[in-house]
């Protein structure tokens, strides 16, 4: 929203010009899901405790992961609303790419809100199946993958880093590359985190 009304006044004024550049517009982005976090982050764990929404730590585990029972949960609901402002404000609304990234972004939020839900329900630590999760996460991320592909809004292409002339045109396979890229990235903390 931000940039369409800076775009309106870019005519009369040079120095808005600057708002053209997406690295401006990401730290400005940046900033903005920053200062909402560090402003309603105390308020929103107040009430999270007050609920008594806390997490359940699996009693199989480690003896000293047991104190972090009751630690707040569903923290994501914040990060989201930041993320969220951030991207209508300063992102370009017409880009495609935009909305498919978001759409990622939500549905995986819906998957963890459902599961951070039904441990609370439930007091205990299962939630949603690791199958369940790993098969959603998949349908979702070549659902949006296969529909930037094959609607021509990236390039198959893959460059190599630090090697200029070294590339792979991965063809249809980059659907599921870029898939495999989305769902390895969701669970990388999730898997290292010993709480879940």
């Amino acid at each position: 929203m931000l940039y369409y009304l800076l775009q309106f006044f870019t005519s009369n004024s040079h120095l808005l010009n600057i708002t053209k550049y997406i690295t401006l517009r990401a730290m400005l982005s940046f900033l903005t899901a920053l200062i909402v976090c560090l402003v309603f982050t105390p308020w929103f764990i107040r009430k999270l405790k007050i609920k008594q929404l806390g997490q359940m730590v699996r009693d199989d585990g480690p003896q000293t992961h047991l104190k972090n029972t009751g630690t707040p949960t569903m923290g994501g609901c914040l990060i989201i609303f930041a993320i969220l402002c951030s991207a209508i404000l300063w992102g370009s609304l017409n880009n495609p790419l935009l909305w498919a990234s978001l759409c990622v972004f939500i549905a995986y939020f819906f998957l963890g809100f459902i599961d951070d839900y039904k441990k609370i329900i439930y007091k205990n630590s299962k939630g949603v199946s690791a199958k369940t999760k790993f098969t959603i996460q998949w349908l979702v991320a070549l659902s949006v993958c296969g529909f930037c592909y094959y609607n021509g809004y990236v390039n198959s292409v893959i460059n190599i880093p630090f090697f200029k002339n070294i590339s792979f045109d991965l063809g249809g396979f980059y659907v599921v590359f870029s898939a495999f890229i989305i769902v390895a990235t969701c669970n990388a903390v999730n898997l290292t985190d010993g709480l879940d």
